[in-house]
């Protein structure tokens, strides 16, 4: 195909809306260019600087047009790149994403060790993060299914601008693609990276997305900890709440029997339910849809059952 032809075919192609039938073009349309195109078009939709753009959500699918590809080139080929870099440069995302930005991530594609510097670099732009970082990794890497190390430092020296918990900003942005918590890659990932997160007690007053909570194996709000939100009288959000919800057919919050623990418990939950205008049963089955939709967080129709019956005992 000549030139023109590509590059009428590209500007079109990322120019459609993210839909199912538009999915089916692009596939379409995408084998009919060489591959340096469709690395430009993953390049411009994961770095497109607006926040609603539905591209960059689908990454299994901007995956599988790489993936999809014979020619065995690879994305930090020169050639390759100085044509995504140009491309860029001469969209309407050119004035917000330099060359010098697209040429570090190509170099992080096949990483297999975290650091510092590299963290801090993803918090430190304005239109990256460390889980866009992870996309890229997953979309073009060969080696994606072996999860990254970051065994040898220590998070707390990685600070993210204006005083943000980037480690938490992570999770928020893993829940808002729940399908990715479904690939290997992310899921391993995921189990290794939150065995070093811990929340604090602040989260518990501002976090509204239980599932920041739910997706983490490795938490689990103990007696004493729900105790001192108790008795210091700390106004919880729905995001903790719920999750603690979720968690009352587990034999380890069976603390919430205790009268006074009960009491405080009931009162947070109550408010949260009656906002929603919905039946204890309605209100659990949203929770449990929702849940369910992380792979390692699914909650059984027997399970759903327990916890409905023990909420409306405890109220």
């Amino acid at each position: 195909m000549d030139v023109r032809t590509s590059n009428i075919i590209y500007k079109y192609i990322i120019q459609l809306e993210c839909t199912e039938q538009n999915k089916v073009y692009i596939k379409f349309l995408a084998k009919q260019l060489e591959f340096k195109y469709k690395v430009s078009m993953i390049f411009y939709h994961l770095l497109y600087t607006d926040s609603t753009w539905d591209w960059k959500k689908d990454v299994i699918f901007l995956r599988q047009i790489i993936k999809n590809t014979g020619i065995h080139e690879i994305v930090f080929d020169d050639h390759i790149l100085e044509f995504v870099c140009r491309t860029i440069k001469d969209s309407n995302i050119g004035h917000r994403i330099s060359s010098e930005l697209i040429r570090w991530i190509s170099k992080q594609i096949n990483l297999n060790q975290l650091n510092e510097e590299i963290l801090n670099r993803c918090l430190s732009e304005s239109y990256m993060s460390f889980q866009k970082l992870l996309k890229f990794i997953y979309i073009f890497s060969e080696n994606h299914y072996y999860p990254i190390s970051f065994y040898e430092f220590d998070f707390n020296n990685v600070k993210a601008p204006y005083g943000r918990d980037w480690k938490i900003e992570f999770l928020e942005e893993m829940v808002q693609h729940p399908n990715l918590l479904n690939e290997k890659f992310f899921a391993e990932h995921l189990l290794i990276y939150c065995d070093k997160v811990s929340y604090s007690k602040d989260q518990f007053s501002i976090q509204d997305d239980f599932r920041v909570f739910l997706i983490n194996p490795f938490f689990k709000l103990s007696e004493e900890q729900f105790s001192d939100l108790c008795n210091s009288n700390t106004f919880l959000r729905d995001g903790i709440i719920n999750f603690l919800i979720l968690q009352l057919s587990e034999s380890e919050y069976g603390y919430f029997n205790k009268e006074n623990l009960s009491r405080y418990f009931c009162s947070q939950v109550k408010r949260v339910i009656n906002n929603e205008n919905k039946s204890i049963k309605d209100y659990v089955s949203s929770l449990v849809k929702q849940a369910n939709e992380c792979k390692y967080t699914v909650v059984s129709v027997f399970k759903e059952n327990e916890i409905t019956t023990r909420l409306q005992s405890l109220l």
